[in-house]
């Protein structure tokens, strides 16, 4: 009986790891193998050495190995991320979503990397923050890209939405044993990616390491600047889907508050930089997010720099859409910010 009972429990684990990690084809094969080797050799000690006198035993057997070997594997690849270093030379990183992601060429700024990412919350942020400078002195300066849509609680959609698996993904090679406790207070249903992504990153760490820290400045060709666009803007950043006004994300401020304390603890020099929008997107932007954003500031402003360009003025070929600069505005806002931090110096 017994012997039935772990093949059904092997057919199981067979469709459950199949599933579990058929997203990864370089090394699905790899993944698939170890983990379903583990389970026939616990069935063929079931069957040959213990056979039907203790069912206890062999059911601790067999969940202790695999949560031993799953523990293994994230102590690992926890390891991993706490050996993750900017590469050499580097004075300044830069953070944020789209904004800043689109408008600052670190091409243009000496011993700079801009790892902005789209829609990026800032919790993710504050966990790239706080991972890096735990492993690296060498950075100086932090610029963070902060806007009136920043605080919105339609950025907490990022972290509880339909794309909350991919969105938590992006940043696997920076977490810490803490932020899977505040991954879990977040969103528990995105735990089990997370443990998969960390598992499959083990077996490819040495192959992606040096994209961790790749550019992600994007050079946009584009320019759109139609009234349905900036629209589409506004709507997607402010408004529910009923076209009412979104509440204030509470989040966004809290996490906030840790990048500026984590950036104080360090001594590292914090920039927020509100970057440029177009006149047409601006002047729809709801008074309810502008006074808060400000309000926000206000309250921390002792312990970091504020560049509030919102307002500065470019030609219309410079804006990719209302709200995003294209490679042409880029090339000229980062001059400018280049200018106002040698100011500083």
């Amino acid at each position: 009986m017994l012997p039935k009972i772990v093949f059904i429990f092997l057919v199981f684990d067979y469709q459950r790891y199949k599933r579990l990690f058929s997203g990864y084809e370089p090394v699905k094969s790899m993944i698939f193998f170890l983990f379903f080797c583990i389970r026939i050799f616990h069935f063929v000690y079931c069957t040959l050495l213990v056979g039907m006198r203790n069912f206890l035993s062999v059911l601790l057997f067999y969940s202790f190995t695999f949560f031993g070997i799953l523990s293994i594997l994230m102590a690992v690849s926890l390891y991993q991320n706490s050996q993750v270093k900017t590469p050499i030379g580097t004075k300044t990183l830069i953070f944020g979503d789209s904004h800043t992601q689109t408008s600052l060429n670190d091409g243009l700024m000496p011993s700079t990397i801009n790892l902005s990412k789209s829609s990026e919350h800032l919790f993710f942020t504050k966990e790239m923050i706080k991972t890096i400078l735990g492993t690296t002195t060498e950075v100086k300066t932090i610029i963070v890209g902060v806007s009136f849509h920043s605080f919105c609680a339609n950025y907490d959609h990022i972290l509880v939405g339909k794309d909350a698996n991919y969105f938590f993904s992006r940043y696997i090679h920076f977490y810490t044993l803490e932020s899977f406790f505040t991954i879990a207070k977040l969103n528990c249903k995105v735990l089990t990616q997370v443990f998969r992504d960390l598992i499959y990153k083990v077996l490819i760490f040495g192959k992606n390491q040096e994209n961790v820290f790749k550019s992600g400045y994007y050079a946009s060709k584009r320019s759109n600047l139609g009234d349905s666009a900036t629209y589409a803007a506004i709507s997607r950043h402010y408004l529910q889907p009923n076209n009412t006004l979104s509440e204030l994300s509470y989040n966004q401020v809290h996490h906030f508050q840790e990048i500026v304390r984590l950036c104080k603890a360090k001594n590292v020099k914090l920039i927020v930089v509100n970057t440029p929008v177009h006149t047409t997107y601006r002047k729809k932007i709801p008074p309810k997010f502008v006074d808060h954003f400000y309000k926000v500031m206000l309250e921390n402003a002792t312990n970091f720099e504020l560049l509030d360009l919102h307002a500065l003025k470019y030609k219309n070929e410079c804006f990719g859409d209302g709200d995003h600069l294209n490679a042409l505005g880029a090339t000229l806002f980062t001059q400018e910010i280049n200018k106002k931090i040698e100011k500083k110096l």
